[in-house]
């Protein structure tokens, strides 16, 4: 049976279980659009292909499904390209189906509409896993190479490009599919036996959970149950453990206490995780006893860290469960402790102590914001944020997570304007989940990175769905105001007072409050907690503007 290019993608996608597509219609990308209505999938229109980028991000990161961008040639692909590699940057699965100019122009340079000197090059050389197709087997063939890709190894991001003189494009060629099912690699049992076998005769060992744990909360919580010992999380790691435990240091990679302890751990168990230098904030090795790395991407395995004692090749699932099996007939560290228990233990460790301590001076401005808004949202919320003074020196250590996805954070490539559309594809992911009740979703940003990505509120505001949105206001950039003032240098091109946001949400149709607090005042924990209380029963999104103290 005929079909076309368009028809074939639209078909591939849904049979491969997608449920929604985040982009935006174009000239050029008509030829999918057709197909869209009759393929049964959701379209979510973002504002701005950069948008649609960390909302498919988001949406990745909640529903454990490959989310995916549909944008146009040059300009829409590339205002994508951001995000896209900040997914890459994040080990998410998403998939963008773009354009590329036609297969039949004479010759480059011609000033054909959205024409680049290589758009493929650019993607390429930014994420790797580019496919040109130009029949409908071969748009069949892409769709399964990249969903068979997101299924057996390290989640990074795909294009499929069309020459736009193709989407319409048909043939009767039948699709053969080609090349090997998922292949997950899996550890020798004499591998899992020698790491087990460390980790029973560590005097002082420790656990990091890393991003590649996202998928694995159930086995992670009954090894870190068994082991009994600390564990510390990074950013993309958070929830995989509920943080109320009394052995977790929450996302505290980055604290000196923190890297002194695991310096003098004598066994580490580092589970999905790169170590890398937007976790640890050095770039100085934070590991120097025996190490077991877990990963699924074999170039991990001695990634920011002395040579493994043991590498572990695998999902951090599989093999965080047969780790459990093996330590069941061994007496490891701390056996009898639970990392998962919101009990005290009768002997605190010393490093939860310095951990606590060292925390309660990096986050002492946003407390009492921070401890507002975390007992106002119930425990299974997602917590959208930015790169903004009030996340990583905030939430990261003062806002504890308590189920996986949780907590999204842009990491890696630290890009701004991540909160709210990522908000938007978690909040799509609840629409689409199984669950009777979606999880609540929240934002917490700075007015300096939230204007990057701000009309991404009618977005939300066509969701129909509560958001509440706190904004921290001091004036634009407020990280960069202080490294040029430790600098010596004065202050240059950091203040970029923004809107009146509570009129801005007005003007977008949502709703809008500033609090009569600074974040530091403990005023504001009642207040943040009153007006999420109430974003929380509207069908729209809600802006809670607060001043960062001293601003």
């Amino acid at each position: 049976m005929s079909e076309t290019i368009g028809a074939a993608l639209a078909g591939a996608l849904r049979e491969h279980g997608v449920q929604v597509a985040f982009g935006i219609p174009g000239t050029h990308n008509l030829g999918l659009y057709a197909h869209l209505p009759t393929s049964g999938i959701r379209h979510v229109t973002p504002r701005h292909e950069q948008g649609g980028g960390y909302a498919a991000d988001g949406y990745a990161r909640v529903s454990g499904k490959p989310g995916v961008l549909i944008t146009t040639t040059g300009p829409g692909i590339l205002n994508a390209l951001t995000s896209l590699t900040q997914a890459w940057s994040d080990s998410s699965a998403v998939l963008a189906i773009t354009p590329s100019l036609p297969d039949a122009r004479p010759s480059r340079s011609t000033g054909f509409l959205h024409e680049t000197r290589d758009q493929n090059g650019a993607l390429t050389a930014m994420l790797g896993n580019v496919r040109e197709v130009k029949s409908p087997a071969a748009a069949r063939q892409a769709v399964r190479e990249a969903f068979t890709d997101f299924a057996s190894r390290r989640p990074r991001p795909w294009v499929i490009e069309v020459p736009l003189d193709r989407f319409d494009h048909s043939d009767d060629i039948p699709f053969v599919a080609s090349g090997p099912d998922p292949i997950i690699p899996s550890p020798a049992d004499a591998d899992v036996d020698a790491a087990a076998d460390l980790l029973a005769a560590a005097r002082n060992a420790a656990v990091i959970v890393g991003g590649g744990s996202r998928s694995a909360a159930t086995e992670v919580r009954r090894l870190v149950a068994a082991l009994g010992v600390p564990v510390v999380s990074t950013a993309n790691g958070r929830g995989v453990v509920d943080e109320r435990g009394p052995l977790h240091l929450a996302t505290s990679l980055h604290l000196a206490s923190v890297q002194t302890w695991l310096r003098g751990c004598d066994v580490v168990l580092v589970l999905g995780s790169e170590l890398g230098q937007s976790d640890t904030w050095t770039t100085d090795p934070v590991l120097a006893g025996s190490v077991i790395r877990v990963d699924l991407d074999a170039v991990q395995a001695d990634m920011n860290s002395p040579a493994p004692s043991v590498f572990l090749h695998g999902r951090v699932s599989e093999v965080a469960a047969r780790l459990t099996e093996a330590l069941a007939g061994r007496r490891p560290f701390g056996s009898g402790a639970s990392a998962d228990s919101e009990g005290a233990r009768d002997s605190e460790p010393p490093i939860m102590i310095a951990c606590a301590t060292e925390a309660a001076g990096m986050v002492a401005p946003w407390r009492p914001l921070l401890q507002g808004l975390r007992a106002a949202l119930p425990p299974d919320a997602i917590l959208a944020t930015d790169n903004a003074m009030c996340v990583y020196y905030g939430a990261h250590v003062g806002f504890p997570v308590y189920q996986p996805g949780g907590y999204l954070y842009p990491t890696g490539l630290g890009t701004l304007g991540f909160a709210l559309p990522a908000a938007i594809g978690a909040l799509v992911a609840g629409d689409l989940s199984a669950a009777a009740v979606p999880r609540p979703v929240a934002v917490l940003s700075g007015d300096g990175g939230f204007q990057f990505t701000l009309q991404e509120l009618a977005t939300a505001r066509s969701l129909g769905r509560a958001l509440p949105i706190v904004v921290v206001e001091n004036g634009g950039y407020g990280e960069i105001r202080d490294e040029m003032r430790e600098r010596g240098d004065a202050p240059t091109g950091a203040d970029a007072a923004g809107p009146d946001l509570v009129e801005l949400a007005r003007a977008y149709d949502c709703a809008g409050v500033r609090l009569p607090a600074a974040s530091n005042d403990p005023a504001v924990a009642r207040l943040v907690h009153s007006a999420v209380d109430v974003a929380l029963t509207l069908d729209r999104p809600m802006i809670i503007v607060v001043r960062e103290e001293g601003k």
